[in-house]
């Protein structure tokens, strides 16, 4: 037994020993054949690896540290090949971000005892941005004459005045003045010119002569000076437009032209940073002023550009704002394009100082939305202090863009050329690569716009490469600009120059959805798809529609000649509109005469839906309408009528969120069988305590003949139904009770206004005094005179920003307005809005009613709402991705109200799983809507319609009447 256990020993120890030596070769043979294989991944395209994969060299071998699928050795080839490629340009491109960049964070300003004295401010705000003042004998720079620097250990200099040196010594080196800029537009002759050019018929100047006709519409240039309402004999006396002065030109200006705030003057702050090509920006504070204010620079008003495009839009329609911007954006570009052009003829002074920039000061005036004309640009002296710290981010950004430059450039396989310069390029007509000069201002350019500065770009950016591209009236301009914006708009759409969005894109939706046809109008005709459309050249016919055009397609009922009629189902919440006209002189436009023409989205509410369409005569200026064309679109409500709802064949079916639009991922979408009869559901509620809170979980429960079609249900009895409590309907005659010697005041916007008018009517029965109120308004005339209403309308988004009152203001003025108050329950606060409400706002109610000491009184805040759910043209949209952000911004802002003392009404899971039944209006954020009756004879009172607005203002009533 011994010898057979040692026999059976020896040979296991054998067969194991054999076993482990065959994979010993076997795993070498594996580390020796893949050792020599370059891997990728093999989920990765090999086109993919070899525009991304960087191989670096290490003791002259390539090391490629992915893993996956191997390689050929072509492929592997190739990649080493590329790599290398992309090490080289690394390298180089590193190599000049680091001249760019080579000095210090070390910036200097001139001292100037006339700019310290004048008034302007900047010099003496300048220690505050770590600005270093010095003069001409200090030692951090070396002079050799009163104008040329030739060294010093500095990377920016401002001079502000014309003391500045002409020779850039280093190109790290920045200057704040461009020579052949400045004698440009100091040149009342040479600007003339480029305003001719671009203006056309428009660009009326011309030389002043003693003999001149001046008039309240014509100002005189003369240099950097404007004159405005003075004769001809003054100016001559002054003499202005003598062979002993500089020469002076007159601006015809238009007739009648838009009014901004205060005035019809606007006026912009600029910087150029790079002439060719050009990179342009302008500030979001600005100054408006009448005529005067061009003589007279103190009477300018500041106004910021979002104020500025609010009230457009408030005064003008929504939509013009936009068209306005781009129109303001577009000439800009045109100007600096010329201005490029006579500069580049001063050749030898601008590339004495490539990376000199300035600041400018551009006056407009717009005789219409659709036009704005450029009547002065002078270097700008007016900084305050807050232009001044976004000039400073913007020309001392130390941000290192290399890599992001070099990879662009290789997603777009735009190679570098052997010319070092833009004219050595256009030469040889490499527009398929770039050469040195342009790779720094790649380099600027991606730095400028991802410095903190505030300054939004003109050029380049998205807008600006788009406007350069069609070409036509720049052709026979000679500018790098233009030349090179092919490359510079292709590498733009790859990372987008603007990464800071421009300021009315944060709340405007200039496109919409591609599923929408399209369908724009062209110059040369009307187009709807691809059918062509010709037009008529009579002018009886300018005041006729040709045809309109509706996506998705609905039937037009004519009712006359100027009233249609259509009807569409529940889920077309969504409609491209476009009217085509008749004649070739006129354009149908929706909405607002001032908009653009063509298609427009339009979001239908539940119910009527008037959309206007007006007929403009585009001959003149004045944009008069010569017809007006109504179409009601009724959009029909959902599921079954109460003809055919029989309560005893309906089940409960329950619904938290439309599969639509999902918002919580966790819950199910769409009806649900709660596997209970509806009428068992009725008798169960009417023993459930009631809800002590505004805020509880809830869904909507509504009867249903079937829970698997929302068009079996009867929504109109739909109930928002906590699990273990629920909301009374307060009868108006307890309402009557309750309210009674109470004072309610609401602050909000729309959807708080129509929560109180929902109340009203519950309590007289009837709304006989309505209004879209703006402002503050008090309603006294409610249950016998025993009730008082304050509304008071915020956000004023309209107003310019002098004029726009804060949120603790709108406050003040609802409690002053609603004096005398008790600080006891008898007084009531409401606060609410669709989306923009926060916690501060919560803080800043708490803190005016401690100060007026009327902490004790009862304050209620309705929580967030859906809405801006559709695009459309010139309304803040929110795509579906972010609501589920609101869901939980709403939990936070209720919590810490709550936690303050108020009481809270939950609405935000309400109205987003039933977003599809908004009423009528752009934002789909409106549950309510106020129907006129009567007549002038019998006079009018008004109803409010909604079924959610009424059931979210019956839970705030429950709370404010305090239901056990």
């Amino acid at each position: 037994m011994a010898t057979s256990r040692c026999s059976h020993s020896s040979r296991d120890l054998f067969i194991f020993i054999l076993c482990v030596a065959s994979l010993s070769v076997l795993f070498n043979f594996q580390i020796s054949y893949y050792g020599s294989k370059t891997f990728v991944d093999q989920r990765q395209p090999l086109d993919e690896v070899l525009r991304g994969q960087l191989v670096r060299e290490q003791s002259g071998r390539y090391d490629v540290k992915i893993f996956g699928r191997s390689l050929n050795q072509h492929e592997a080839d190739l990649l080493k090949s590329r790599s290398a490629e992309r090490i080289e340009l690394l390298t180089k491109l590193n190599e000049l971000e680091k001249r760019l960049l080579k000095v210090n964070h070390h910036v200097v300003a001139v001292k100037d005892d006339g700019a310290e004295t004048s008034g302007n401010g900047l010099i003496s705000g300048l220690g505050q941005l770590d600005i270093k003042k010095i003069e001409k004998n200090d030692k951090a720079l070396s002079w050799i004459d009163n104008d040329t620097v030739v060294q010093g250990n500095w990377s920016v200099l401002f001079c502000f005045d014309r003391k500045c040196p002409t020779i850039q010594t280093d190109i790290s080196q920045k200057i704040d003045r461009i020579p052949a800029l400045m004698a440009v537009i100091q040149s009342p002759k040479i600007m003339c010119s480029i305003n001719k050019k671009i203006e056309k018929d428009n660009g009326q100047c011309e030389p002043f002569k003693c003999s001149s006709q001046l008039n309240e519409s014509t100002v005189v240039i003369t240099g950097n000076t404007i004159h405005f309402n003075k004769s001809s004999k003054v100016l001559c006396q002054r003499q202005v437009g003598t062979l002993s002065a500089p020469e002076s030109y007159i601006w015809y200006l238009p007739g009648r032209t838009m009014l901004f705030p205060h005035g019809q003057v606007l006026r912009l702050h600029s910087i150029i940073t790079s002439v060719s090509p050009l990179r342009f920006f302008v500030h979001p504070e600005m100054l408006t002023g009448s005529l005067q204010a061009l003589e007279h620079p103190s009477l300018f008003k500041k106004l910021s550009i979002e104020d500025l495009l609010q009230y457009i839009s408030e005064v003008y329609g929504l939509g013009v704002s936009s068209r306005w911007w781009t129109e303001v954006q577009r000439k800009l570009l045109l100007y600096l394009i010329h201005l490029e052009d006579e500069i580049l003829k001063y050749n030898n002074v601008y590339k004495t100082c490539k990376r000199c920039f300035q600041s400018l000061s551009i006056s407009i005036v717009c005789p219409s939305v659709q036009h704005c004309q450029i009547i002065q640009i002078v270097n700008d002296q007016n900084m305050n202090p807050g232009i001044m710290a976004s000039t400073f981010k913007l020309v001392t950004s130390q941000i290192q863009v290399s890599e992001e430059i070099e990879r662009t450039l290789k997603q777009s396989s735009i190679e570098v050329c052997e010319s070092t310069s833009f004219d050595e390029q256009e030469q040889d007509s490499q527009l398929d690569c770039v050469s040195e000069d342009y790779l720094m201002y790649l380099l600027d350019s991606r730095r400028e716009i991802k410095s903190a500065s505030e300054f939004i770009p003109i050029y380049p950016s998205v807008l600006g490469c788009k406007e350069l591209s069609r070409g036509d009236p720049l052709t026979v301009v000679k500018s790098d600009t233009v030349n090179l914006n092919a490359i510079t708009r292709t590498l733009g759409e790859i990372f987008l120059w603007a990464d800071k969005p421009s300021t009315e894109s944060q709340y405007l939706l200039d496109e919409v959805n591609d599923d929408y046809i399209d369908m724009r109008l062209t110059k040369h005709g009307r187009n709807i798809g691809d059918l062509a459309v010709p037009c008529s050249n009579d002018p009886q016919d300018c005041g006729k529609i040709d045809e309109i055009v509706i996506y998705p397609s609905a039937v037009l009922d004519e009712v006359s000649t100027s009233y249609y009629n259509a009807t569409v189902g529940y889920n077309t919440i969504l409609v491209r509109i476009m009217g085509v006209s008749k004649s070739c002189k006129c354009q149908v436009r929706l909405e607002n005469k001032y908009n653009d023409p063509g298609a427009r989205n339009i979001t239908l509410g539940l119910g009527d839906n008037k959309i206007m369409l007006y007929v403009v005569d585009t001959t003149g200026t004045d944009m008069n309408i010569v017809n007006t064309v109504t179409i009601n679109i009724r959009r029909q409500h959902r599921g079954i009528t109460e003809q055919h709802y029989n309560e005893k064949m309906m089940k409960m079916c329950g619904l938290k969120q439309d599969c639509s639009l999902k918002f919580n991922n966790e819950e199910k979408c769409g009806l649900i069988d709660l596997k209970s009869p509806w009428l068992s559901n009725n008798r169960k509620s009417l023993s459930q305590r009631r809800c002590s809170s505004g805020d509880h979980e809830a869904q909507w429960v509504v009867p249903c003949r079937s829970c698997s079609n929302d068009k079996e249900c009867f929504w109109e009895n739909a109930r928002w139904e906590p699990r273990d409590c629920q909301y009374e309907q307060l009868s108006a005659s307890r309402l009557k009770q309750c309210l009674a010697g109470k004072k309610l005041l609401f602050i909000g916007d729309s959807t708080n206004r129509g929560v109180s008018n929902y109340i009203i009517e519950q309590i007289n029965g009837s709304l006989y005094d309505w209004d879209k109120t703006h402002s503050t308004r008090v309603y006294s005339n409610i249950n016998h005179d025993r009730t008082q209403f304050t509304f008071a309308y915020y956000p004023h988004f309209w107003l310019p920003a002098d004029h726009r009152p804060r949120f603790s203001k709108v406050i003040y003025q609802l409690i002053k307005s609603s004096l005398p108050l008790e600080n006891n329950s008898n007084t009531v606060l409401v606060v609410g809005g669709v989306q923009w409400l926060a916690k501060q706002h919560i803080d800043l109610i708490v803190e005016a009613l401690q100060r007026k000491g009327l902490s004790g009184i009862t304050k209620a805040v309705k929580g967030l709402g859906a809405g801006f759910h559709q695009p459309v043209e010139n309304v803040r949209y929110v795509p579906k991705s972010e609501h589920v952000q609101l869901q939980q911004r709403e939990t936070d802002v209720l919590n810490y109200a709550k936690s303050k003392g108020f009481h809270a009404v939950s609405t935000f899971n309400m109205t987003i799983s039933r977003y599809k039944d908004f009423l009528e209006g752009n934002c789909a954020c409106h549950f309510h809507k106020v129907n006129k009756h009567g007549s002038m004879r019998e006079g009018f009172h008004y109803t409010v319609e909604g079924n959610l607005n009424a059931v979210y203002s019956q839970i705030l009533l429950n709370q404010i009447c305090h239901v056990p």
